[in-house]
């Protein structure tokens, strides 16, 4: 019976480590392309989960700007 309890006690703590904490640095990937798109860094600030693009990985095209728009 102790064998089982120690079995369960160890499968508990490695669910509880395999947690994955959501603020960092994260890539963005298009999901048509698979390109990634920018770099965006999430963070907490007064108990409040913030984002902030740090970097822009694919160049702007300009030929995509509408009409109306100064080139």
């Amino acid at each position: 019976m102790k064998k089982y309890i120690w079995l369960i006690t160890i499968c508990m703590l490695s669910i509880s480590v395999q947690s994955q904490d959501i603020l960092g640095q994260w890539k963005t990937v298009d999901d048509e392309t698979g390109a990634h798109k920018c770099i965006i860094d999430i963070y907490e600030e007064n108990g409040k989960v913030y984002g902030k693009v740090i970097e822009i990985l694919e160049p702007f095209d300009k030929n995509t700007l509408c009409q109306d728009c100064e080139r």
